[in-house]
Order: C-alpha cells, then sequence, then structure tokens
C-alpha cells in the first residue's frame, strides 16, 4: 500500500466515489472537487492510499482557526467498504500527523459519533487523542444512512502533535452501564467509564427507540463531566475513559 498527496483533479472526482460508497451519502453531503481544490492550493492536507495504483481511501484536511490558534480541522476519513477493517484508516491518520507536523502544524481535530466503539478505539486508545467538547446535532439532518435515525451529535477530538503518546486508563469507575434493560448511573471524583453500546448501527434498525435513550444517556454523562473540566484520554471496552483535566 502506498500513501501519498492528492494533487489532480481526477484523483478529487475518485474521493467523491469514495465518499457515496463509504458514508452512503448523497450528493449534497459531499465535499465538493473545488474545496479539494482550495484546501490543496491554501494550507490543507489531502492524503490518498493506494493499493496497485487503485485509489481506495483518502483523509481530507483543511486549516481552521481553533481557540485563536491555526490547526488543522480533518474534516472526512473514508475507505471504500471492502478495503475497511484492514487497518487503512490508521495509515491514513498516521501520515497526516507526519505531513502535518512538516508543515508545521501543532494540532489536528476532528468530530466523530461517539456512540461508535470502532471510532472511539482508534481516535483514544491507537491514536492517543482527546475530547473534551461536545456538540449536539452538529452537522443537522444528514443524507447518510449510517447517520438517519438520530442528531448528529459529535465530540470534538484534539490530537496534539507535540504529545503523541497514547494514555491508557486501567483503573476507573463506571458510572454509566446498560445492565438487564436498565441505564445504571453513578458518580465519582476518580477517572470514570462511560459505556456505550456494542453496535450502533444494528440497533438503530431493530429497536430506535434504544438507541435514542443510549445517545441521551451518554451525551448527559459525558456533558456534566466536561463542565467538571474531565476529558475523554482513552477507550476500554465498551467504556469511554474520562480523567480530569
Amino acid at each position: 500500500m502506498e500513501i501519498r498527496e492528492l494533487k489532480r483533479i481526477e484523483e478529487y472526482e475518485a474521493c467523491l466515489v469514495i465518499q457515496r460508497e463509504a458514508w452512503q451519502f448523497e450528493d449534497i453531503d459531499l465535499v465538493p472537487v473545488p474545496l479539494f481544490v482550495l484546501a490543496r492550493d491554501y494550507g490543507g492536507v489531502i492524503l490518498g492510499s493506494f493499493i496497485e495504483d487503485k485509489l481506495v481511501g483518502f483523509v481530507y484536511a483543511l486549516p481552521v482557526l481553533h481557540d485563536k490558534e491555526l490547526v488543522l480541522h480533518s474534516h472526512m476519513l473514508a475507505v471504500l467498504p471492502q478495503y475497511q477493517n484492514r487497518g487503512i484508516g490508521y495509515r491514513l491518520k498516521l501520515a497526516q500527523r507526519e505531513e502535518a507536523r512538516r508543515r508545521g502544524y501543532h494540532l489536528i481535530t476532528w468530530t466523530y459519533d461517539f456512540l461508535q466503539r470502532k471510532n472511539s478505539y482508534l481516535n483514544f486508545r491507537k491514536l492517543g487523542g482527546i475530547a473534551r467538547r461536545l456538540y449536539r446535532d452538529y452537522y443537522g439532518q444528514s443524507s447518510s444512512l449510517l447517520h438517519s435515525g438520530l442528531p448528529t451529535d459529535r465530540l470534538l477530538v484534539e490530537w496534539h502533535l507535540d504529545q503523541p503518546r497514547t494514555r491508557t486508563v486501567s483503573e476507573f469507575t463506571p458510572i454509566l452501564e446498560y445492565r438487564d434493560g436498565e441505564f445504571i448511573r453513578k458518580e465519582s471524583s476518580g477517572a470514570i467509564g462511560i459505556e456505550i453500546p456494542s453496535d450502533i448501527q444494528r440497533l438503530k434498525q431493530e429497536d430506535l427507540n434504544l438507541a435514542h435513550q443510549w445517545q441521551h444517556e451518554v451525551r448527559s454523562a459525558l456533558e456534566t463531566y466536561f463542565q467538571k473540566g474531565y476529558q475523554v484520554v482513552d477507550f476500554s471496552n465498551p467504556f469511554l475513559v474520562l480523567v480530569h483535566d
């Protein structure tokens, strides 16, 4: 597999196909070719993953202001479905980090659905990101089938490039768990764990009301502890792990 910068219009057009297949977007929600061009020419980072000269995934980021600092915001990572679960997304993120460092960035940010276990594991346990902000229904209604049924609540992940090591928290108190059909809530002043569902996509198909309950409970717990100065630093299946900053 080769990872390299994407610079040509034809490559950006191929990214449209990947977006449709990976995220199941309608055209209205696709990142269009002109925005790829703007990112290319004005400080963005666009990297593609190639297998036997075929573009199978990409990561797209553009410069933004974050707390008055110019940072790189990674708006989209997409891999063709038949190439997923091979570590391609992880390798794209590592390549993105190195390119961002080369260009003088110190922070990469992105948003993600905190009910997704695989992405939680990638963002915190593997990459070493942190999160301390939650945005309710951040993108509004989406055409993606993967986003359907629930508000687009998102965590903002911060990837501090000068502090690349991951943080593993082995001991914590679960303050939100789902047992025998009920949510169990506790309080703690130490490291805490917030359980997230095993497969939110399947749950939305089987029991949308329960999926809404999960989102409400996890959102409420995260917002409560963010207000107390906590941040997400790890994922220990099935828990998002938070410590006081």
